[in-house]
């Protein structure tokens, strides 16, 4: 039998990939579930992407789920937690003198 010097030159490494990939086991594979097993983003999350107090994210969360706001948007409800915690939760924790400089 002859063969070609093309298939000798390349029909080698062909066969040790070949023989490569035969012997990849698929249980030898890491097991990632539960790696991106995160809860899903919440309205809340965008509030607090920079950071905001506990008590602005839970009133947030209170504007969000009174059904009398069905009717206003998103925006607005973040815009009022926004309006609170700035002239009402953070207000109570700072010094007089940097009341004063407010």
């Amino acid at each position: 039998m002859r063969y070609t010097r093309a298939y000798v030159r390349v029909g080698p490494p062909v066969a040790m990939v070949g023989l490569l990939l035969a012997s990849v086991d698929a249980d030898a594979q890491p097991d990632l579930s539960g790696t991106w097993s995160d809860p899903p983003p919440r309205a809340e999350d965008a509030f607090c992407h920079v950071g905001c107090t506990v008590e602005a994210r839970d009133y947030l969360t209170s504007l969000l789920d009174n059904p009398a706001h069905d009717d206003k948007t998103y925006r607005e409800l973040r815009g009022e937690a926004q309006r609170y915690q700035r002239e009402d939760v953070v207000p109570r924790h700072l010094t007089p003198r940097a009341l004063s400089v407010r």
